[in-house]
């Protein structure tokens, strides 16, 4: 954790912002028992480097642009559930960031919860929830929030760079079984997609 926020190492990594985390690839890696803390995280770092490299959009880009990408797949790692919706869910959040609209994502307050106010993961996300004051709520502020809150995978990486083109401004989790979302373009449509989840309850 400490060399992950090792400033000289981070620039030494050409990594943007205060922390490593988003440039962690996750995968599985084999490591020596003698490797330190710093030649880890490079070599997360590296295999990160090699899986966006095959990215064309990814080409090219600043550290900021990366950086905003990096955010954007965070916060995808953590919606998506099926690998067919990513590339859908990324389309959301991109058609809100086009007109000012609050990302309004779950798993930024659940961030919030877990990593900066140190508490257990929540089986809800309650209304006075989304009410805390933190940089991080993109239920309170709009735009990316500051840094990101995972190491994306190849699947959110690709999905943040190239999201699919459509209409959908809402979208809600509908088969916690199977992972499936109804996508909405109208709030009063997203509304009635809760219907929905309770003809999915059992015994209903």
């Amino acid at each position: 954790m400490k060399a992950a926020m090792d400033p000289a190492l981070l620039a030494r990594l050409g990594i943007p912002g205060k922390s490593a985390e988003g440039y962690l690839f996750p995968d599985t890696y084999f490591m020596p028992k003698d490797y330190g803390a710093d030649q880890a995280i490079g070599e997360l770092v590296a295999t990160f480097k090699a899986r966006l490299a095959a990215i064309p959009e990814a080409a090219g880009l600043d550290g900021s642009a990366l950086r905003d990408k990096v955010i954007l797949a965070s916060i995808i790692q953590k919606e998506y559930r099926i690998p067919d919706e990513a590339p859908i869910i990324a389309s959301v959040f991109d058609n809100r960031l086009k007109i000012g609209m609050g990302l309004q994502s779950c798993a930024t307050v659940v961030y919030i919860i877990t990593e900066r106010l140190g508490k257990a993961h929540p089986d809800v996300v309650y209304d006075k929830d989304l009410r805390i004051k933190d940089p991080f709520n993109t239920y309170l502020y709009r735009g990316l929030p500051p840094a990101p809150i995972a190491s994306p995978g190849l699947i959110a990486l690709r999905a943040a760079f190239e999201p699919a083109s459509t209409k959908w401004l809402y979208f809600r989790l509908v088969d916690p079984v199977a992972g499936t979302h109804h996508f909405s373009s109208t709030f009063d449509e997203h509304l009635h997609a809760a219907q929905l989840v309770l003809k999915r309850t059992p015994g209903q």
